[in-house]
């Protein structure tokens, strides 16, 4: 669905179908491939129109970005379990499965708060539901993930209205997707690198004291 398309969609479902979307994309992944990145985007240029109230769209979408994660977590959590019991869970390594949870929880904060910008929000809920890692830290960066990827998006859309006709949303959106994309490959490389480097200097540093006895 394009931008054009998404303002008459957006005018006909309401408050509440916005809610809905927002719930079931990010935690149903039947749904995955709603549009609503565009949506909260649209929504925020609406509001600048003074067709949909700007503070209503922000709530309402926030609620349904962290209702739609906690509807993902609840259905991989009653899924993983039924999956290794059936007969998919013969061909499931424990040990493979094990070393996914560990890795999951070290980096839960970047999977929740930064895929929610990407089309697998729902797999990232549902897996880390399926994951079984802290149901608080979730909840941390469940609420934290869904400020930032509502609030960014429907204000970029309210505060770009003034140089943007709708049949410009779509270009301007990849645009803006596109130095996401960037600039969070540059800052995971950045820390990536980062991390390595403090490693290295610790086993430099354990090599030499070891020497020294």
């Amino acid at each position: 669905m394009t931008g054009p398309e998404l303002v008459p969609f957006i005018k006909s479902i309401g408050y509440l179908g916005i809610l809905i979307s927002i719930i079931l994309e990010n935690g149903v992944i039947l749904f995955f491939f709603m549009p609503s990145d565009s949506l909260l985007f649209t929504a925020g240029f609406l509001a600048s129109q003074g067709i949909l109230e700007l503070g209503l769209v922000i709530v309402i979408s926030f609620i349904g970005s962290v209702l739609g994660y906690m509807v993902g977590y609840w259905l991989g959590e009653k899924a993983g379990p039924a999956i290794r019991a059936g007969k998919a869970g013969k061909h499931i390594d424990e040990d493979m499965l094990n070393q996914a949870k560990q890795f999951y929880n070290r980096y839960a904060s970047w999977a929740l708060v930064v895929a929610r910008f990407f089309p697998i929000r729902a797999f990232v809920s549902l897996l880390a539901g399926a994951s079984e890692i802290s149901y608080r830290t979730f909840m941390i960066y469940n609420v934290i993930g869904g400020a930032v990827w509502t609030v960014s998006l429907t204000l970029l859309g309210y505060y770009c209205s003034e140089f943007l006709a709708p049949d410009d949303l779509d270009k301007f959106f990849i645009v803006v997707f596109i130095c996401f994309l960037v600039t969070v490959g540059a800052m995971m490389t950045f820390l990536h690198l980062r991390k390595a480097k403090i490693e290295k200097a610790k086993k430099a540093a354990l090599t030499a004291e070891n020497s020294a006895e």
